[in-house]
């Protein structure tokens, strides 16, 4: 495997059938270097045995469900690439979706947080013309966030106020925009 460029951190609470596709979606289809970290927030034991069974992750095991924000910023601690990913556990990607948006945090050096086009609707077919093109929003959604690690050395990790979770990314959004970004 190439030089690790992205380190996905995927907060997790059971679901282990939905966890397993995500991360065998991330291997088809992902080409650039990146390492798993999974944070499990004290899942079933059916969900904690499925975890500690991958050998291709790092795993973060908690003892009790500190929610969304404090599981991705142990992600984050643990993190040392120029990228990160916060990636919801119940998402899907893509051929390419990785190095498109890198490919485009790189263009662009005024951009410090993307989200992926999406088919939130389920439809699970990749959505077409929009490689290379990005508009820019008022704040990112947390299922699928790429940080340049620029932002997080400037801005720090997500705020643990909005625990057990909800809002942490449009406040992280709206603190990188007031950095510059």
């Amino acid at each position: 495997m190439p030089d690790i460029k992205c380190d996905i951190i995927i907060p997790v609470w059971n679901e282990p059938e939905l966890t397993r596709k995500c991360i065998e979606a991330i291997e088809k289809n992902t080409s650039l270097g990146y390492r798993i970290v999974l944070v499990d927030n004290a899942s079933s034991s059916e969900t904690a045995s499925y975890l500690k069974g991958l050998s291709r992750v790092t795993l973060i095991r908690n003892d009790e469900n500190i929610g969304f924000p404090k599981a991705v910023n142990q992600g984050i601690a643990l993190s040392n690439a120029p990228y990160l990913c916060i990636l919801n556990n119940d998402t899907e990607v893509y051929k390419g979706w990785l190095s498109e948006m890198i490919d485009i945090a790189e263009a662009n050096p005024d951009i410090g947080i993307l989200n992926p086009a999406s088919n939130n609707l389920g439809l699970h077919k990749p959505l077409e013309g929009f490689s290379g093109k990005w508009i820019e929003m008022s704040s990112c959604i947390g299922f699928c966030m790429l940080i340049k690690r620029e932002v997080v050395r400037k801005i720090g990790k997500l705020d643990e106020i909005y625990s057990p979770g909800n809002f942490e990314d449009s406040d992280f959004s709206r603190r990188a925009a007031k950095a510059g970004y």
